[in-house]
């Protein structure tokens, strides 16, 4: 397992005065911990076919008016950041915000997306050369075509997965979504691509979906539209949940074989995750462990090229699944040597 960090692409919400438990601290902590167990770590900038993200290169998986606002004036990007973090209430109060405590422009934000873009492309790339990865971030999916939201600006997986489909002859990618909460942005934007198959397994009935809507009501409310395969967990099925994967990763096992997979290897659904809306699935370390493995074994089974990327994970205890994670990797001795 070859594992890239990018210290300039973290995002740093403290520094814009945004109050939500999705801290750097997480990334630090990881980067300790592999430190002190002596597991590589290599610069995503040490890649020399190394890129920032272009224009062009956004709009692979966002509209056009979309990309023009990120990319367009201070208060344009200020404003889908606004909406992306959902920092105001409807009767226009600050929610989660406080700009008094800001050392830095909203519209700064946006740089920061585009960093961890790259680095999620330049993940995709070690993943097919070597085959599996892991990048010390990504995996926003909740940005759809037509806006950023719950927490994501752009859409990084799909950004990388139309690059590496265009410039390096890959035809066939599946995302695995094993966040807490549905991959929606990811499958709206794919939803009538059949060369990216997209699997949730996610809440039932928590964000995203928890606004009394149906896979009926998709074109009011895009967040319900179905991916490839979801596998729904409602509320008190917890000890159900390894099962229910189980049963998920048999159906995508049998599609056709890709020619890379991105796992979004959120860490939201730990039990000692603190943000309200992931508690509706509590998964103890152990059975986070399993869950890991369970993609992770598949993949290594099919010979599918994997990057592993981030998403979720929130409060002082985000960082432990990973650290088991990476743990057990280093017990099956599948580190790369390269250091940087």
């Amino acid at each position: 397992m070859n594992i890239l960090y990018d210290p300039d692409s973290h995002l740093g919400l403290h520094n814009f005065g945004i109050e939500i438990p999705l801290t750097d601290q997480r990334t630090n902590n990881v980067m300790e911990f592999l430190q002190r167990q002596e597991i590589p770590l290599n610069k995503v900038r040490s890649r020399p076919d190394y890129r920032l993200m272009t224009k062009e290169d956004i709009a692979l998986a966002h509209s056009h008016d979309f990309t023009n606002r990120l990319f367009g004036t201070e208060d344009e990007k200020a404003a889908e950041i606004i909406k992306a973090f959902e920092l105001k209430n409807p009767d226009g109060s600050y929610h989660r915000y406080n700009p008094a405590n800001a050392s830095l422009p909203l519209a700064k934000l946006v740089e920061q997306a585009l960093l961890q873009t790259s680095g999620t492309l330049a993940a995709g790339k070690v993943a097919l050369e070597q085959g599996e990865s892991f990048f010390l971030g990504g995996g926003f999916h909740h940005a759809m075509t037509f806006e950023g939201r719950g927490f994501c600006v752009l859409n990084d997986i799909v950004i990388a997965a139309r690059y590496l489909q265009r410039n390096h002859a890959v035809k066939n990618i599946w995302v695995i979504d094993i966040d807490v909460h549905k991959g929606d942005g990811t499958a709206q934007i794919t939803q009538n691509d059949p060369s990216i198959s997209t699997f949730s397994i996610h809440m039932a009935d928590g964000w995203p979906l928890d606004d009394g809507g149906s896979t009926e009501a998709q074109d009011e409310k895009p967040w319900w539209i179905p991916s490839t395969i979801d596998v729904p967990v409602a509320q008190g099925e917890s000890q159900l949940y390894l099962q229910k994967l189980k049963d998920g990763l048999t159906k995508l096992a049998d599609l056709d074989r890709p020619d890379l997979a991105f796992v979004i290897q959120g860490s939201d659904p730990y039990v000692l995750d603190s943000l309200p809306s992931s508690q509706s699935i509590q998964l103890n370390l152990e059975q986070m462990i399993e869950r890991d493995f369970l993609v992770y074994n598949l993949l290594k089974e099919l010979q599918v090229p994997h990057c592993h990327l981030m998403a979720g994970g929130y409060g002082p205890h985000s960082h432990e699944p990973f650290n088991s994670f990476f743990g057990r990797l280093k017990e099956l001795n599948t580190f790369s040597r390269r250091h940087s």
